[in-house]
């Protein structure tokens, strides 16, 4: 009986292995170039869509956030700035990231506007999660990536200024959340004006 429940031990020991192993295979280790914010009138912005976030149904301390660039013409520059939960795999267009109020930022977009973010030559590691892993049978498991569970901010650049374009925050529901929205975004539009 003794010799039972050892190899039933043993069965269960090697299936927990085997499942971590499945994990691990959903994951890989990379490191991105940490950024330092140049222009200081995104502070601010971050420090309110933070808030923000923290009234969320969604929200937790391990929240990250990805800052989107793209130029919309020669003096105008778009960023979407968004929460998500699933840190994907990096591609080219990531310039790298940086921590502000204990969440890590990501910067994407096809170049690095330096009069926002400087470079520095550290990096900082992160396990990543791959958008597709296959299983040991060989099946392919694609890992969901567009997620719109997230509040989203999309902000103008223009003249060294951020303009609020608009705001979608799905999962906020309250009306303390609304109102407190609406502060927080004059709020914003009061500091980038005296500037």
């Amino acid at each position: 009986m003794r010799i039972l429940y050892i190899l039933i031990l043993l069965i269960a020991v090697i299936f927990f292995c085997l499942s971590l192993k499945a994990e691990k295979d959903n994951r890989i280790k990379g490191s991105l170039a940490i950024l330092q914010i140049k222009n200081e009138k995104l502070i601010p912005i971050l420090d309110s869509i933070i808030s923000h976030e923290q009234q969320c149904v969604y929200y937790t301390p391990e929240l990250h956030f990805s800052i989107h660039s793209r130029r919309v013409n020669d003096t105008i520059i778009e960023f979407q700035i968004e929460a998500f939960g699933l840190l994907i795999e990096p591609a080219d267009y990531n310039k790298g990231c940086f921590e502000h109020n204990g969440h890590w930022f990501f910067v994407t977009g096809q170049e690095l506007n330096e009069s926002i973010f400087i470079k520095t030559n550290q990096r900082k590691k992160f396990l990543f999660h791959k958008d597709h892993y296959y299983k040991s049978d060989g099946q392919l498991v694609l890992v969901l990536i567009e997620d719109d569970t997230y509040s989203m901010w999309i902000y103008h650049y223009i003249a060294c200024n951020f303009v609020l374009k608009e705001m979608y925050a799905p999962y906020c529901y309250s009306i303390d959340n609304v109102e407190k929205t609406k502060i927080d975004t004059k709020i914003i539009q009061q500091a980038v004006s005296k500037y």
